[in-house]
């Protein structure tokens, strides 16, 4: 093949931090974590998790939900601008905005349990777009704001508050804007690909 498109992180493969039974230190990592760098892989290096970022967004609600703080039964278009953003969604070409009624029941259980599209709470349909919407509807619900651009937005701070502090997951970040934790998204793998025989550096997640 000319051109050999892989989607994936530098050193995923082998990058392994999980203690053997009987064995006291964690098995060492494996590959580089930049390729143009050559930074090793270790079993401290942090990777982007992508979609794995869901079951974080949903415990952390859930946790909401239990404090009072968040109603999943509440409607997104309580949002002032998810009206606009659902008008665009289901008049784009895009397949998540198919069967996607924009006057229905679209709730915070629905859109977490992916259950938005078709009738509402009844039919699986993944929707990651619309899952990001959760995090100005949070917003909205703590801050009377929809702006979540260009700093730690209320669901990063819930997220790190609910789960990674209590856990004590210093090597995890919510946001890139943490200033806390900076040096660990400047320690983060550069994903990268194969075109035309280089590697090639993917852009990093925003």
């Amino acid at each position: 093949m000319r051109t050999l498109a892989i989607l994936l992180l530098a050193g995923a493969f082998a990058s392994t931090s999980s203690a053997q039974p009987g064995m006291d230190a964690p098995i060492p990592g494996f590959g580089v974590a930049a390729v143009d760098e050559e930074v090793p892989v270790t079993p401290d290096t942090p990777f982007w998790i992508a979609s794995v970022t869901k079951t974080f967004v949903g415990l952390t609600l859930l946790i909401l939900e239990g404090r009072g703080v968040v109603d999943l039964d509440a409607r997104l278009d309580a949002v002032p601008d998810f009206p606009d953003f659902c008008k665009w969604l289901t008049s784009s070409p895009l397949v998540l905005g198919r069967e996607l009624d924009c006057g229905g029941p679209i709730t915070v259980r629905t859109v977490l349990t992916h259950t938005s599209n078709r009738d509402p709470g009844y039919f699986f349909s993944y929707n990651p777009i619309l899952f990001s919407r959760l995090s100005r509807d949070l917003e909205w619900t703590v801050n009377d704001s929809t702006g979540i651009e260009g700093g730690m937005n209320e669901l990063a701070r819930q997220i790190e508050a609910r789960i990674l502090a209590p856990a004590g997951m210093t090597r995890s970040v919510a946001s890139q804007w943490d200033r806390t934790k900076m040096g660990v998204v400047y320690d983060m793998a550069r994903g990268c690909g194969v075109e035309e025989d280089p590697w090639v550096l993917r852009p990093q997640p925003k």
